[in-house]
């Protein structure tokens, strides 16, 4: 893994905080996010990965943090197989006070999923995971409360109240039958999520 992290700039344009990794594994350690998490994944599964989110200040209330993670992965789950995808976010904060803040964010991921072949068991018959390409996007609004700095992105505890709406191309649909997408009451076309998140540690 190749890492990079300035606390001081947001890519060297003005004052502000970025960090950008680029990932490469092999095996277990395909699966990038957490290596060795996914037992599944083949002697010669292999992944490369690109993250990176900067953070700027737009005066005393406002806080811009635009991210991006893309992956590329071969024979994870057999050989031939090929998962492609490329998240972009873009968050907006508005600090009302020292602990609350309104968030503002708009996300959109492309996916090109080619399973070649790859095979599930669901209510005890045996499926087969359908190649698809899409896209997928969605639009957050939340209140949130923290008690560190209601700027540090990474700071908890914190609760947050949301209402997201959510949309994919119908392609995706197809994927599995019992994935999210495509199943009773969430398909594509559009949908309203409600809830309220917490978290105890980043």
């Amino acid at each position: 893994m190749l890492a990079l992290h300035d606390k001081q700039q947001f890519y060297g344009l003005a004052p502000g905080v970025s960090e950008s990794a680029l990932q490469y594994g092999v095996g277990l350690g395909a699966e990038a996010r957490q290596p060795g998490s996914d037992g599944d994944l083949t002697e010669n599964a292999a992944s490369l990965r690109f993250a990176s989110y900067g953070i700027l200040p737009l005066g005393k209330n406002w806080q811009l943090a635009p991210s991006v993670i893309a992956q590329h992965s071969e024979d994870r789950y057999r050989d031939g197989d090929r998962y492609d995808w490329a998240t972009f976010n873009l968050r907006v904060s508005q600090g009302i006070s020292a602990h609350f803040a309104l968030l503002y964010e708009a996300s959109w991921q492309y996916m090109d999923l080619n399973p070649n072949g790859r095979s599930y068991r669901y209510n005890d018959n045996v499926y087969q995971y359908q190649a698809v390409r899409g896209d997928f996007y969605k639009l957050t609004f939340a209140p949130t409360f923290k008690v560190g700095d209601v700027f540090d992105i990474k700071a908890r505890p914190e609760i947050r109240f949301f209402v997201t709406w959510m949309n994919w191309d119908k392609d995706l649909d197809r994927y599995a039958i019992n994935d999210d997408f495509g199943s009773k009451g969430f398909t594509a076309g559009g949908t309203w999520n409600f809830g309220v998140q917490t978290e105890i540690w980043f």
